[in-house]
This record gives structure tokens, sequence and C-alpha cells, in this order.
């Protein structure tokens, strides 16, 4: 495997895991409607 071949594969695991993260908050958030208050404080 090639260097390149090593970061694509690295970028898309990251993406991927972005993107879980990011459902994983909305997903929280919209259950709980109290995280504004809870982030400022």
């Amino acid at each position: 495997m090639n260097r390149g071949e090593y970061l694509g594969q690295e970028w898309s695991l990251y993406l991927r895991h972005i993107t879980v993260i990011s459902a994983i908050s909305c997903i929280y958030k919209q259950d709980d409607p109290s995280w504004k208050t809870k982030e400022i404080h």
C-alpha cells in the first residue's frame, strides 16, 4: 500500500467518524432542549 492509498483510507475513516459524531450530537440536542443553557453554563 502506498502513501496515497493510506492517506485516502485515513481520510475516509475520519470523515465517517465526524459524520457519526455529528449525527449523535444532533439527536442528543433534539432530545434535550436545554443543551443551549448547558453550553453557556
